[in-house]
């Protein structure tokens, strides 16, 4: 996936940049630059530890994008936000946890997107849309949406965002490496067919 999105901002001469949410705070790894070895190289390394400042991260994108449109006036921003949609830490005090302060904190961040009219794609490797989800019954109750389901939804509504989630398939057949090598191909052209679509003026894939 890493490569062909690299080769994908490669053709097009893409300044990207890379922020990881990890730790107390989001921290900015790369500013947007063309040399795109350096931010691959930076997004190998990351690791998923610690705390999750999701909406610190999503305020720090949008400063970045300030600072990009100062020094390029006609460049077009995209944020491609990679996330589960689960901000921590709890405080685990609030009855609803979307009152959470840091969930809170994501959707107001949301809501800036739209004010500002920056595109968001948030790719989700956990969420499971609503109509293929496997109805668990006890009795007449059915599966609960996720904390991070609720929150990816809101993200969405709040930035009118688009969402991409990433599914995951299990097979335990001989073909199973050829069936997933599939999945994951379409996963990647859905993402990059996303991109494509906020730049109008583009026609190759």
């Amino acid at each position: 996936t890493i490569k062909n999105l690299n080769s994908y901002f490669r053709r097009h001469q893409d300044r990207i940049g890379l922020i990881s949410v990890s730790g107390k705070k989001a921290e900015i790894l790369n500013h947007p630059t063309r040399n795109h070895r350096v931010v691959i190289n930076s997004m190998l390394k990351l690791q998923i530890k610690g705390a999750t400042p999701l909406g610190d991260g999503m305020i720090k994108a949008l400063d970045m994008i300030k600072i990009e449109q100062t020094r390029n006036s006609g460049s077009k921003p995209l944020v491609i936000l990679l996330t589960d949609c689960f901000p921590e830490p709890l405080t685990y005090t609030c009855d609803d946890i979307m009152d959470e302060p840091l969930y809170r904190h994501a959707v107001r961040a949301a809501a800036l997107y739209r004010k500002r009219r920056i595109s968001l794609l948030l790719i989700n490797p956990s969420y499971v849309p609503r109509d293929q989800k496997l109805i668990q019954t006890i009795g007449p109750m059915e599966r609960r949406r996720t904390p991070g389901e609720r929150l990816c939804d809101e993200i969405i509504r709040c930035s009118r965002g688009q969402l991409i989630p990433i599914k995951t398939s299990y097979h335990s057949s001989q073909h199973s490496d050829k069936v997933l090598i599939n999945n994951e191909n379409k996963q990647m052209e859905n993402i990059l067919s996303s991109i494509e679509a906020t730049f109008t003026g583009r026609q190759d894939l």
